[in-house]
């Protein structure tokens, strides 16, 4: 027999999810009971437990009993799927399962009463150690919470750094760990908890780094306002992305909450007036190879001043080498282009006449880059050069234009199958880098049934081609290997297995 404070919860239950149909209707109905316990058999009491249909819509709720037991009356016919939330919050849905999708549908039947007995989830304990990197002294207050896994966990580390939960249900969790003020947030992936068996974590607290940047113009020493900073990491292959930070009324610009590592810095001015830079040692330079590493130091801040120089221009046209003919479309830069379309800030990209324009530069020696994304034209650096460090330099001074034309070669192609790869095409990623300075060489790789890869828009010089199917860095897949502009060559490539 049931307690009375159960009954109540179904009429809850009736009231919320199935009292819907109009009063002249026939619907057929039955009843669920079901009972929740530990795998020893003891009653799970005042767990939340969650009636959904099909269409995941949530048709009731109530809690289980001194016993164990809810009873919910009046249930339309139909299957159903339900979820158990224990008073700690470990949630699991019937039968024994972490999620909607793979949870067991419970089928309602005309007249009759459905029983369900679920057993909770054997669970094992996480016990987390934080302590600060650099002294290896406790850290207080280090937050632990659940990014993903098959329950909420919420905790926070004593006075000795320590955080211990158990009745963790087990399964594989990605958690984030929050520290005090001043220290940056760390994730850990594939975090595996085993039955009766406590997982053991070490969490090395990293004090956040700050770059600051004083913008001053270079004859006068005054602050330069809105002039924004794009840090290049090392490893980013020289690609300036768009995340950037722009100077204050006092030309400052501030990069705080920092990760510890190596930064190269690119300046864009935004005033018409001073130009763009690579911050080198001495000043500003246009060429990548020249800028100064900046040194980002956990707990501290380290400051650059940049010296802002009058801008110049470079324009020109570019054509076809094969018939002469201007390409539209094509938007040059003066940084390495990465593997997807882009239009830097300063660039007029080419219209139906080929002709270009960059703005915004200061007055040093850039070595401009036509990257062609069609995949018709082979990506080109000035002076029709392949790669970056066979371009030649073009001289910008201030308020002049330096005209450089460009003819683009037919490009080059790369194909063949992927050996040994297992991952859905959609989720593959080939690259191409020059196997003398690490910049990208082509476009994305074209993924095809099979699965083959397409690589497009490649100058004569010798590649390495990666692989890259999931969040882990890319795998090489070849050594150097040697394509011509306007040519096609044939290599598989064998994916190394995880």
């Amino acid at each position: 027999m049931f307690r009375r404070t159960t009954l109540l919860c179904g009429a809850l239950l009736l009231l919320l999810g199935f009292a819907t149909a109009p009063a002249n209707a026939t619907t057929e109905v039955g009843s669920l009971s079901a009972r929740y316990t530990t795998a020893a058999g003891s009653p799970v009491t005042n767990a939340g437990v969650s009636i959904f249909d099909m269409t995941q819509t949530l048709r009731g709720w109530g809690v289980t009993d001194v016993d164990g037991w809810i009873r919910i009356t009046n249930v339309p016919v139909g299957d159903y799927k339900i979820l158990f939330r224990s008073p700690s919050g470990r949630t699991q849905w019937a039968t024994q399962k972490s999620d909607f999708a793979t949870a067991d549908p419970i089928a309602i039947q005309a007249g009759v009463e459905t029983v369900h007995r679920e057993i909770s989830l054997p669970t094992g304990g996480i016990d987390l150690t934080v302590r600060d990197a650099r002294t290896a002294e406790p850290t207080v207050g280090a937050c632990l919470s659940t990014l993903s896994g098959p329950m909420p966990i919420r905790g926070c580390t004593n006075g000795a750094g320590r955080l211990v939960i158990s009745q963790v249900t087990v399964g594989t969790y990605t958690l984030l760990v929050t520290p005090p003020q001043g220290y940056l947030t760390e994730t850990l992936h594939d975090v595996v908890v085993s039955e009766d068996h406590t997982t053991a974590l070490a969490v090395a607290a990293t004090k956040a780094a700050r770059l600051a940047f004083t913008m001053r113009d270079k004859a006068t020493g005054t602050p330069v306002s809105g002039a924004c900073v794009t840090l290049v990491e090392a490893g980013a292959r020289g690609v300036v992305g768009t995340e950037s930070i722009c100077a204050d009324d006092q030309g400052l610009v501030r990069f705080d909450g920092m990760r510890p590592g190596r930064h190269r810095a690119f300046v864009r001015a935004t005033d018409s007036v001073h130009g763009s830079q690579w911050v080198g040692v001495h000043g500003g330079t246009g060429n990548i190879d020249r800028a100064k590493w900046i040194e980002a130091v956990a707990g501290q801040t380290a400051h650059t001043a940049v010296d802002l120089d009058r801008a110049g221009t470079i324009s020109g046209t570019v054509t076809a080498a094969r018939d002469g003919r201007p390409v539209h479309g094509l938007c040059p830069t003066v940084t390495p282009a990465g593997p997807s379309p882009s239009q830097p800030a300063g660039v007029t990209c080419t219209a139906a006449d080929g002709r270009y324009t960059i703005s915004g530069l200061g007055p040093y020696d850039w070595r401009p880059q036509f990257p062609d994304y069609t995949g018709a034209y082979a990506w080109t650096w000035s002076g029709g050069a392949a790669h970056r460090l066979d371009a030649r330099a073009i001289t910008v001074y201030s308020g002049r234009n330096r005209t450089v034309d460009v003819r683009l070669a037919d490009a080059g192609t790369v194909t063949g199958r992927l050996i040994g790869a297992t991952r859905p095409s959609e989720s593959i990623v080939v690259r191409a880098f020059n196997d003398r300075t690490g910049d990208y060489a082509a476009p994305e790789g074209r993924i095809l049934p099979g699965p083959e890869y397409v690589l497009t828009g490649l100058g004569s010089q010798k590649l390495v081609i990666t692989y890259l199917a999931s969040v882990a860095p890319d795998v090489a897949c070849s050594g150097p290997v040697e394509v011509e502009a306007g040519g096609v060559a044939q290599l598989d490539l064998v994916v190394p297995t995880p």
